[in-house]
């Protein structure tokens, strides 16, 4: 659902007009809709370890899933651990009850050990022999413990707010300082009023930008899944809540038009407006053409600059302008060689994931 909203916002309408029919069709023609590829999915090494050991032992292991039969299917022949794939189907959506239904016709009550992560798994786990858990807190295994024998427990995501703070990226944050040049460049860093303006200036690009960084994840996590650094954030690798990506981003760009346009003048509001819509023009196309990414880099380091500017009502000279582009466009430059650099040592040659250039365009960049 997420790489298909991605892609085409607008097609959220034909989204919920499959839902409308069920989640079990919504799910059948995503799957048709959407390739995935399971060896980039992030898996838990510590199941994936005693499921393999299961199986040395002669354990039958069946995949019960909510997921739609296609990518469920995929998933199971990469892994090569299981016996049997039982899933959605496009009229049954096989989540709670009905996978309980499914699992007792199958194996009887008691008939079988169940793992699951979810309250909705308690359904399940009425049924089972024994109850494995996946999660990081002490209430579902203690409900387990009430419908069934209590098995192993496995950790889950971990620290939600630390991967949180992770996906705000707060090491980026310090790109907005350049909204301070202006007053340094004029020598008004005693101006107790303008420092305050410059402040909130600096807080509220912090939270559009952050906006922009979760949402830009979210778009990519396809390609991050495939990058050897970026695999590891929050969104690609499963430790946050895609649910909760979506529902954060335009709540901090929200909040940040707020202070904007409550505490700052017109000029700022205006210049954060252009930020924020070519920073999704970045995020949804600009990025993936080669060169021209550069520039639009470069001008939404420059773009802080001159909302600085607009902040303080500081005028910025041509010459403070002049350097900011062209050194911001020699900093892009550098970025993309390191990425295109490091690509053609792993000896890719195609495009990389999520950009237009190839590993020959490194003596252009």
């Amino acid at each position: 659902l997420n790489s298909y909203i991605a892609k085409a916002p607008w097609k959220i309408f034909e989204v919920m007009h499959w839902l409308g029919q069920g989640r079990a069709k919504l799910k059948a023609e995503l799957a048709k809709r959407v390739p995935l590829d399971p060896a980039a999915l992030p898996y838990r090494s510590q199941i994936i370890d005693w499921l393999t050991d299961q199986k040395a032992t002669g354990r039958q292991l069946i995949l019960a899933t909510a997921s739609d039969l296609l990518p469920a299917t995929g998933v199971s022949a990469h892994l090569g651990l299981f016996d049997e794939v039982l899933a959605s189907n496009g009229d049954v959506n096989l989540k709670g009850q009905n996978k309980a239904d499914a699992l007792v016709k199958k194996y009887g009550h008691g008939g079988f050990d169940y793992v699951g992560d979810s309250a909705a798994d308690l359904q399940v786990w009425r049924h089972a022999n024994i109850g494995h858990v996946v999660s990081d807190h002490t209430s579902l295994p203690e409900s387990v413990k009430n419908v069934c024998k209590l098995g192993l427990v496995f950790p889950g995501n971990g620290n939600q707010l630390l991967a949180l703070m992770k996906a705000l990226r707060p090491h980026q944050w310090l790109k907005n300082i350049l909204i301070f040049i202006p007053i340094l460049a004029a020598h008004r860093y005693t101006d107790q009023s303008i420092i305050l303006q410059a402040i909130l200036a600096f807080i509220t690009f912090i939270g559009c930008a952050s906006s922009v960084y979760i949402l830009n994840d979210l778009i990519d996590i396809p390609s991050d899944r495939h990058h050897e650094r970026k695999r590891r954030r929050p969104l690609a690798s499963g430790d946050l809540s895609i649910f909760l990506g979506w529902a954060l981003w335009p709540v901090l760009g929200a909040l940040s038009f707020y202070i904007a346009f409550t505490c700052l003048p017109p000029q700022f509001t205006a210049t954060l407006s252009v930020y924020f819509t070519l920073t999704l023009a970045y995020s949804f196309r600009f990025k993936k053409i080669e060169i021209f990414d550069a520039i639009i880099l470069a001008a939404l380091y420059t773009l802080r600059v001159i909302a600085g500017g607009a902040a303080t009502g500081i005028p910025l000279s041509f010459w403070i302008l002049a350097f900011s582009v062209f050194i911001f466009l020699s900093l892009a430059f550098v970025k993309r060689f390191n990425e295109i650099s490091a690509a053609r040592r792993r000896g890719d040659i195609l495009t990389l994931p999520g950009r237009g250039y190839r590993a020959g365009d490194l003596e252009v960049v």
